[in-house]
């Protein structure tokens, strides 16, 4: 039995999307069997609101959820708002499409594109773990 588990958490508004990122996290060797806990939530604000009670080991954040009227749903607001209290846990963002901004000006260690997730998920967290 493997001791206290290391905690990720996958924010999507899509559940195909955080099925998919947590396959390849899993297969990338961040599962329960290498001593990693996988949590999940939907929107930005339970990000925030989990992110305050518990200690992660990564965050990934898309960049766009929810509403667009619901701005403070967004990875953007929500990297920002965990930033003000935990300036140490990696937070990598995941964008459709075009390239979000410098995402280390919000806080955010590295992100990646959905189109090439596969590929560049496992590549991010070498370079957010040096490894």
């Amino acid at each position: 039995m493997l001791g206290k588990l290391e905690k990720i958490l996958v924010v999507d508004n899509s559940k195909k999307d955080r099925e998919e990122i947590i396959k390849i996290l899993v297969k990338s060797g961040y599962g329960s069997t290498n001593g990693y806990e996988i949590e999940e939530t939907d929107c930005g604000t339970k990000a925030v609101e989990k992110a305050r009670e518990n200690k992660y080991h990564l965050i990934t954040l898309n960049w766009v959820m929810g509403p667009i009227s619901s701005l403070s749903d967004w990875g953007t607001k929500a990297t920002i708002q965990i930033r003000k209290f935990d300036k140490e846990t990696p937070i990598l963002i995941i964008s459709t499409g075009k390239d979000p901004l410098d995402v280390t000006e919000m806080g955010a260690n590295a992100y990646v594109r959905k189109e090439y997730i596969e590929k560049t998920l496992p590549e991010a967290l070498n370079q957010i773990y040096n490894l």
